[in-house]
């Protein structure tokens, strides 16, 4: 006997009444409280963004606008990323996320960077 099972594509309009009548009242609360108090902790930027978006769907009331969606990213983000954006004015989250990508990539580049400079100190010439 064969089975066989398709995999259905759904567009994020038809996942929303999906998601109300499958998941309980309480689960859908704890993910709106996960929402809320989301941290990049030692997270990736993309690893964070993608926490993020995900548990947004849960709390659309939270990010319906686009000022709000980057007021809850920026305010989850680890503070030695924060510091270098906070100050600044986005004209949409895509605009945001880039610069925090951007700004990651460059905080990496420096760490590196100081890492081999001291590997070399530690190991040159006496």
């Amino acid at each position: 006997m064969e089975h066989k099972s398709e995999i259905t594509q759904c567009s994020d309009r038809e996942k929303v009444p999906f998601r109300d009548y499958y998941l309980s009242a309480g689960i859908k609360e704890l993910k709106k409280e996960e929402f809320r108090t989301l941290q990049q902790d030692n997270k990736t930027v993309q690893q964070y963004l993608s926490q993020f978006t995900t548990l947004a769907r849960y709390a659309l009331e939270h990010v319906a606008r686009d000022a709000d969606r980057q007021r809850h990213f920026l305010k989850g983000l680890n503070s030695g990323l924060k510091v270098g954006l906070v100050a600044h004015d986005f004209s949409s989250f895509q605009s945001l996320v880039n610069k925090t990508l951007l700004l990651e990539e460059e905080r990496r580049k420096l760490g590196d960077d100081r890492k081999r400079r001291m590997s070399q100190n530690v190991s040159g010439p006496s």
